[in-house]
Parts: C-alpha cells; structure tokens; sequence
C-alpha cells in the first residue's frame, strides 16, 4: 500500500478511472468533513452513482473496500485537518503572548513546506503575467487586498476579486494563458474563491494558489500550490504566515527587474503625492532596494 495521503491518490485516479467513478473521487476530494461519516451507500446517492461504484473506487485504490478507504480518509482528515480549538481563557491569560507564539510557529513551519524551487516557480509566473488577478472571498479578502494593493505598485495590471458576481465575468473573460491567478483559501475554503477558479480554469490561465492543507479543494484547480499550514486559538483566522508569504513573493518579484520595478514604485509614489493620500511624504522606502 502506497504511503501517499488519501486525497493525493483521489487526485491521481481523476484522469484513469471510468466518469462515474471520478464523480465518487471528486466528491470525497470536494466534501471530505462530510464524507468521512458516510457509508458506501450514503456516498453513492449523494455522488448520483450506485454502492458498486463506490466499492471498485476503493478497489482501484487497493482497498479492500469502501470501509477501509473511509478509516484512511478519517486519519487523513485528523492528520492534516487542523481544526479550531476554542479554549477557554481568564483574565490572567498572556493572550498577546499566546497569539504571537501561535503565528510564529506557524512561520516556521512554513518554512519547511515551502521549497525554494516552488517559491522562485510563483514568482517567475508573478513576474512573467501580462495580468495578475488576486481571488480572495470572504475572510480571505483581507490578505488578498494587502497582496493586490502592494503587486499594484510593482506590476502594470492587477485586479482583485473579492466576490462572485456579474461584475467579475468580463474580468474571467478577458484573461488567458498569458496572465496569472493568485488565489488565497484557507480553514473553512469558501466555495465562491472555488467557483472564481473554475471559471479562470476554463481560459486557461495559470493558477497560484496558497492554502493551508493538503485536502483544501482548491488544489486540484492549481497549476502551483503553496502550503501556509494553520492552527487556531479561536475562530479567528491567523494570517501572519500568508502575509509573510505574500511580502516575500512582492518582494522578489520588484526586485527581479529593479529597475523597472522601482520605476513603477516611483510612479505609484508620485500618484499617491499627487492626491495628496499620505500624511508623511519624507520617508522615502525606494532607498531600501
């Protein structure tokens, strides 16, 4: 038995396996909190296949049926799924101290799932774009404004899209293989970041994405995938280690062509003045690259 993670292997057999059994994999793939508590029969209504379906998908696994690929979908789920922990705290707790601990573990261990090949390949496509669209909804949108609003200052065409909506169809219409998407879900991945990709993934166009477990939905619409693992003190989402991934890769992006680059930032400088945005003008950040 292979020792590849279960969501992996599903990923694998899309391609090979008969449609029917591709609608199973990708349903588990889609609702694995929901499958993990189905049975066989369960899972064949809620895919629109038949109990048979389902059992030759545990098969072409080399399972010895569905029962035991569900115990393995089950470990995976607890392995990779780190789920929110609400702990109770008093006044006497070191809540500030508690949060940057947690954030900086997480830094940390995103340091060891992020290669360098895969951070330089993420900013070859970042640099290499014609056009750059960032997806973040819901509560992804914060750190999907912070990465639209800093690659603006380094790159010609940046649009951000933080819902779902008619206003985004002419945007998905007009990109394609020569653009890239930067796409960011994480913890509860909402399905309207998922539906934005489907329809990015039907142009063609190069999709980052940054997420932060391998069973994430949206990897299987990713032509690059970078894991930011997460952990959770309460229902808040830490996003320190995303946003230290997104200075990096703006970062190496302006400074890959400094000379355009600064030239960009200067024209972004000289548009805030201009409009008068900021209440300092002394400070002059295009000195530190």
């Amino acid at each position: 038995m292979t020792t590849q993670p279960i969501i992996e292997r599903l990923r694998g057999l899309l391609e090979t396996v008969s449609p029917k059994m591709r609608k199973v994999a990708s349903y588990i793939i889609e609702h694995h909190k929901e499958a993990v508590f189905m049975n066989a029969n369960s899972l064949a209504k809620k895919s629109g296949v038949s109990e048979t379906t389902v059992t030759r998908l545990a098969y072409a696994l080399d399972f010895r049926g569905y029962p035991e690929l569900r115990r393995e979908l089950q470990e995976h789920t607890i392995t990779y799924m780190d789920l929110p922990r609400y702990v109770p705290k008093t006044a006497e707790d070191d809540m500030l101290g508690m949060v940057a601990d947690m954030e900086r573990a997480i830094i940390e261990e995103m340091l060891t799932t992020i290669p360098a090949d895969l951070f330089n390949s993420a900013v070859d496509l970042l640099f290499g774009a014609e056009r750059i669209y960032v997806v973040g909804t819901h509560y992804n949108a914060a750190p999907a404004s912070y990465a639209s609003y800093f690659l603006s200052a380094v790159r010609k065409s940046v649009c951000l899209i933080r819902e779902i909506g008619i206003g985004n169809f002419s945007e998905v219409q007009g990109s394609g293989p020569e653009d890239v998407v930067l796409a960011i879900s994480t913890a509860r991945y909402p399905k309207d970041t998922q539906k934005i990709l489907e329809l990015f993934k039907l142009k063609k166009t190069p999709i980052i994405v940054i997420t932060d477990s391998q069973i994430s939905p949206i990897i299987s619409l990713a032509d690059l995938t970078m894991i930011v693992p997460m952990k959770f003190i309460s229902f808040i989402d830490p996003f320190a280690g995303v946003l230290v991934l997104l200075h990096a890769l703006i970062t190496k992006v302006y400074i890959k062509d400094g000379n355009k680059a600064k030239k960009w930032v200067q024209d972004f400088n000289d548009f805030m003045e201009h409009n008068d945005y900021n209440s300092v003008k002394e400070i002059n950040l295009l000195d530190l690259l």
